[in-house]
């Protein structure tokens, strides 16, 4: 049963609440069930009322038969005793019978023996005399027992037994044996009998009586059978006529009365003497072991001595059930007819199992037979519900389908009950309806361009409502006006706005506006102000609204608006974004304009709802966006502020690297064949380019500007000049001193001065031009440098006055030298060299992977090492910091949660100081660890640092010569080569430099010269 209840049930885990776990019983199952437990209940109704009735008519038919029975029985018994008595009655009047001539006794057996072929329940008669003599003749009838007991011979009909009486002598035995016609066979005598007449029951019970006696059933002494003897006094007392009934004859006829094979059918008198029992063998063998009467009592393993017990408790009804422990038995006593004075009682006592066995076997069979029925109607009321729950489960399996979002089959189905036919087009428009939502929802959610935003809803909207067109209209940022940006109706091919081409050209509405020159209220303004839909079935009667607006978009001599329904566009603020209108509903049969469904407004408004989240969150994403390229923005316009050595670097970049990869999407060439950007990548790049120098913010800016190679926080050239001046000084004041010491050297000491003084000025302008930084320095001006430092001069203030605490910390480690003390005119102090504070590891362990080599110092601003500088104006400390600006843009945009569509913009960025042949910084990265964004980035950072007008440290280069140096660096693998070439190819360079460049510098480029060399 657990099975069929699996087959049919249902394990979907909806939601019920608490007994969401138990299993779901199937409509089909249902109806089924209740066939089924109805007809149950009505077989097992009728079966079991049934079963009662015949149960109670069988025991009320048994009552009667039982009666009838015992009434039978009563006549039965009289007329099986009625012949006897009789005989006996007539035996009494023979002349003969009471002679005491023993020769004429033989003239009896004629007679006897004419009684005992007419009654052959009769088993002997005999005659007893006062002497003590007796007579005897006996039917033998072929029984074996008896011919066994009598020792007479196969042949012999009758035995007679002769008992005699000689006074003075012993009594004397006489066995006779006769055939059937009387004749004598053989005779047997014996001289000893203890058989006397005198004593027997039936004698003396006779005596003195005149009327027939009836012994209760006893063993026969002279054959040992059981049964009755009844017995008459001969006139005149000349002894006793008795004739014995075996008490077979009257058990035999107990037997018919026997319903069933366990039927106990007694006969007994009002002491509860045993009469006569059906069951023979049970009878004599209590007689044989008795040698007694036997009373009822003594059966008691039957139910009889209960019925007896009833009977003198006068509880005996006319039926009764008695509990055994043999089971139940249902029983009749009914008094039989007897002689005066005396009563007899016929009990018959059956088991009520065997009574009601036909009515149980009756029940059975109909329970069987309703069995089947309703085996077969459970069939018939499976295949019948299958008929009118197949259409429901397949309802139902598409509502399963749709429950989990699954619109592919299409829901087809004809059923020729009606409710469900209903049902059937019911679901498959909410399945349609569904689709269609959740198809415009994922769509609005997925579309990013406000444009096809609208364009979905409105036509979803147009579709869903079968109308001929519509427009959408949004409210602008500042509140005041309402400007429609698509107007649609495919009935007069109508299209503006959204992603057509076409521009609305009409003036927005204005919301502070509250009616028009007719006094009327404009249709769109009112729905913004009370922000409920408007429907109007019939614009030709309905004068309370302005439509003129609405009208002037379609309306023409051959079409007219009919129907319109209006509705606003909510967000979450429940403020109005916008409104939608459509108009004219049309009759999908029939092609008839019509007002707008309640149902299809229903949806519509719910689509305005979803339509107005999506506006919403596009609103908000394009705030978002704007507000992150404008913080982007604002870094970069900040990094080139900071520094006129940089001014737009941050700002042109953007514009290249978009130009290059632009070129490099749309080539055909087969190295970019798998290249592509999508528009978040696209725009990906663009964040990357914009911030690919947002570290230069922690570069010092006397490090970004520093010009010339003695600059820090001021060009520090000033103080060797200052220090040339008192050398100037010194040398006139040496000149005086000489001539006053020697006045006639006038001459001589002037021609000294002024070669000394030339020799200060030369050397000055020698330190001055090595200040300025170049392309490679001479060593022997390095030599000369060095040699020039060695000259003194002498200081006359405490150097360590005024200083700040960071310069006094530099010098802790000097010993002060008191003042006068000679000085070096240039020199390396102590004090020039910052340690670093990053204990050697200025990356951290968040950026893992850096290959740079870093300085011992943190800066080194000794005199001589800068002027001393081979290239440029740096020294090793001031390049690293200048290049330690990648790993802060790294370490600053790895701290920034950029979302997933952004999340290479560190890595992109990053990465436009790397290499291809691994040489650049700040991982030294190669060839394969670089992709194309990336190797965009390189060329567009060196091609704007080339062709930048706007630094002050160097002129702008023209832009053949920027196209040659970006050659030489593909030469020596540091760009790739492929986008140099398609640089060139595409003419991204020219259209670069025509939009940036200073026209100067536009000058002829022979790109033949480079691509592919």
């Amino acid at each position: 049963m657990s099975g069929f209840l699996k087959l049919f049930s249902s394990n979907r885990p909806d939601s019920v609440g608490a007994g969401a776990s138990a299993r779901l019983i199937t409509l089909q199952l249902s109806i089924s069930s209740l066939i089924s437990l109805l007809l149950i209940v009505l077989g097992g109704t009728i079966t079991w009322y049934t079963y009662v009735s015949q149960k109670k008519n069988t025991l009320k038919t048994t009552t009667e038969i039982f009666q009838r029975s015992a009434r039978q029985a009563s006549k039965d018994i009289v007329m099986l005793m009625h012949p006897v008595d009789k005989f006996v009655g007539l035996a009494t009047t023979l002349e003969k019978i009471g002679t005491q001539d023993r020769g004429e006794r033989f003239e009896l057996l004629p007679f006897f023996t004419q009684a005992l072929r007419d009654t052959p329940w009769l088993a002997n008669v005999s005659v007893g005399y006062p002497n003590g003599d007796f007579m005897v003749m006996w039917a033998l009838r072929g029984n074996e027992f008896l011919l066994q007991q009598t020792g007479a011979p196969g042949n012999a009909a009758y035995f007679v037994k002769l008992v005699e009486r000689n006074p003075g002598s012993k009594p004397v035995k006489h066995h006779l044996y006769y055939s059937e016609a009387l004749e004598l066979i053989s005779r047997n005598d014996q001289l000893e009998s203890d058989y006397d007449p005198r004593v027997r029951p039936w004698y003396s019970g006779a005596l003195n009586k005149d009327y027939r006696t009836r012994t209760a059933p006893y063993r026969f002494v002279s054959t040992g059978q059981s049964g009755i003897t009844i017995a008459k006094e001969l006139p005149e007392k000349r002894g006793v006529v008795a004739a014995d009934v075996v008490i077979e004859s009257l058990a035999t006829k107990l037997r018919e009365y026997q319903l069933t094979p366990s039927t106990e059918v007694m006969v007994f008198d009002a002491d509860g003497t045993v009469l006569a029992y059906s069951d023979i063998d049970a009878m004599q063998k209590m007689q044989h072991h008795a040698n007694k009467n036997i009373a009822i009592t003594d059966f008691k393993q039957t139910v009889l001595p209960s019925l007896y017990e009833a009977l003198i408790n006068n509880e005996l009804a006319e039926n009764k059930t008695v509990t055994t422990d043999t089971g139940k038995w249902f029983s009749v006593v009914s008094k039989l007819s007897d002689r005066p004075g005396r009563h007899a009682y016929m009990a018959i006592a059956s088991p009520l199992d065997e009574l009601t066995a036909e009515a149980r076997a009756m029940a059975h069979r109909n329970l069987l037979i309703i069995l089947v029925i309703i085996l077969l109607a459970i069939l018939a009321g499976l295949y019948f519900s299958r008929r009118i729950t197949g259409s429901l489960e397949t309802l139902d399996q598409q509502a399963e389908r749709i429950r989990e979002f699954n619109f592919d089959t299409p829901l087809l189905f004809e059923s020729r009950i009606k409710e469900v036919n209903d049902l059937s087009h019911t679901m498959s428009v909410m399945k349609d309806a569904i689709q269609r939502f959740i198809d415009v929802s994922r769509s609005l959610s997925a579309e990013q361009k406000m444009e096809r935003v609208l364009e979905l809803v409105l036509q979803d909207a147009m579709n869903i409502t079968s109308a001929d067109g519509g427009a959408i209209a949004l409210v602008s940022d500042d509140q005041k006006t309402l400007e429609y940006t698509l107007v649609r109706n495919d009935r007069i091919d109508l299209h503006l706005g959204g992603v057509s081409k076409s521009d609305i050209n009409a003036k927005p509405l204005n919301l502070q506006q509250e009616r028009d020159k007719s006094g009327l209220k404009p249709a769109e303004l009112q729905v913004v102000h009370t922000r409920t839909m408007l429907s109007i079935d019939d614009t030709g009667h309905d004068g309370a609204i302005d439509l003129t607006s609405i009208r002037s978009w379609y309306e023409s001599e051959s079409y007219h608006c009919q129907s319109v329904l209006i509705l606003p566009l909510l967000n979450r603020q429940l403020e109005v974004i916008g409104i939608m209108h459509l108009v004219n509903a049309r009759n999908p049969t029939n092609s008839e304009i019509t007002g707008f469904a309640p149902a299809y407004q229903a949806y519509v408004e719910a689509l305005c709802s979803n339509a107005a989240l999506a506006l919403d969150n596009n609103r908000l994403l394009r705030a978002q966006k704007n507000l992150f390229d404008s913080f982007v923005q604002l870094i970069a316009h900040a990094i080139d502020t900071k520094s006129a050595h940089t001014g737009g670097h941050c700002q042109r970049v953007p514009v290249l690297a978009g130009m290059l990869a632009d070129a490099a999407a749309n080539s055909e060439e087969k190295v970019f064949k798998d290249f592509t950007l999508s528009e978040d990548e696209r725009y990906e790049l663009h964040v990357a380019s914009w911030l690919h120098d947002c570290g230069k913010v922690t570069t010092p800016d006397y490090v970004v500007d520093k010009a010339t190679k003695l600059e820090t926080l001021y060009n520090r050239i000033h103080e060797i000049r200052m220090r040339f001046e008192v050398l100037w000084r010194d040398a006139e004041i040496a000149y005086r001193d000489g001539l006053i010491d020697n006045p006639g050297d006038k001459e001589k000491l002037r021609q000294q001065l002024e070669a000394h003084q030339k020799q200060l000025q030369d050397d000055f302008a020698f330190i001055a031009s090595c200040n300025i930084g170049g392309e490679l320095m001479d060593p022997q001006e390095g030599e000369r440098v060095k040699k020039l430092a060695n000259i003194t001069w002498e200081r006359h203030f405490d150097d360590r006055l005024g200083l700040s605490e960071d310069e006094l910390l530099l010098r802790q480690s000097v010993e002060p030298v008191p003042a006068p003390a000679r000085e070096h005119l240039l020199a390396d102090k102590p004090e020039h060299t910052v340690p670093r504070k990053d204990n050697g590891e200025p990356f951290g362990s968040n950026l893992p992977g850096f290959d740079m080599e870093v300085p011992e110092r943190a800066l080194d601003l000794g005199e001589i090492k800068n002027l001393c500088i081979s290239r440029g104006t740096l020294t090793d400390e001031e390049r690293f910091k200048i290049n330690d600006h990648i790993v802060q843009t790294i370490n600053m945009l790895n701290q920034l949660p950029f979302p997933k569509e952004l999340r290479r913009v560190p890595e992109w960025a990053g990465n436009h100081h790397e290499k291809l042949d691994g040489t650049g910084y700040p991982r030294k990265l190669g060839a394969g660890d670089l992709s194309i964004p990336e190797r965009i980035m390189c060329i567009a950072d060196i091609f704007e640092a080339l062709t930048a007008a706007d630094r002050p440290y160097k002129k702008a280069k023209p832009l053949s010569e920027s196209v040659h140096i970006l050659s030489l660096m593909r030469d020596d693998g540091h760009i790739c080569p492929d986008l140099f070439n398609l640089f060139l190819s595409s003419g991204v360079y020219r259209q670069y430099a025509e939009d940036q460049l200073l026209p100067e510098q536009l000058d002829d480029v022979d790109i033949q010269r480079y691509i592919g060399a």
